[in-house]
């Protein structure tokens, strides 16, 4: 990407060693659920580059959710629940999996174009507090269960 781009990796596997060595990537392994508030404040925005292999797709994505609640855009790939995940909360952009070119202009628009980024960050916090948080969540819980009480037949 040029420009001073940096990356933050947070986890592990077998490529932590060149990453490591890499001058513009961080790698954070072992942070713990309460620990991600900081780790989302010190990105610009969130990838989530899932990967669908025969026996698994990304179901939800999670770490979008929290991210746009944390007031960061997201990019995730086109596995899974991803693409609907951000339609839904409209805190990003989604990219075809395994297509590095258009990830590639996806980080660039969010570098070279931050108020846009702004304006999908700020969408997707108000989406997810409005249609994922626990409140609504345990809403539309109970909506549900109305309605089968609603339908179940009677005796």
């Amino acid at each position: 990407l040029g420009g001073g781009a940096r990356l933050l990796v947070v986890g592990d596997g077998p490529l932590r060693a060149e990453l490591d060595a890499h001058p513009l990537v961080e790698v954070r392994t072992g942070v713990a659920h309460d620990g991600m508030a900081a780790v989302y404040a010190a990105m610009d925005v969130l990838v989530l580059p899932s990967l669908t292999t025969p026996t698994w797709a990304e179901q939800l994505g999670r770490v979008l959710l929290e991210a746009m609640a944390a007031g960061r855009p997201a990019i995730g790939s086109s596995s899974g629940e991803i693409p609907w995940v951000l339609s839904v909360a409209r805190g990003g952009a989604t990219f075809p999996e395994g297509d590095v070119d258009a990830l590639t202009a996806l980080l660039r628009d969010a570098r070279d174009d931050p108020r846009r980024w702004q304006a999908l960050a700020e969408q997707g916090r108000r989406d997810v507090g409005e249609r994922f948080s626990p409140e609504a969540s345990s809403t539309a819980l109970l909506e549900l269960v109305r309605l089968m009480r609603e339908s179940a037949p009677r005796q």
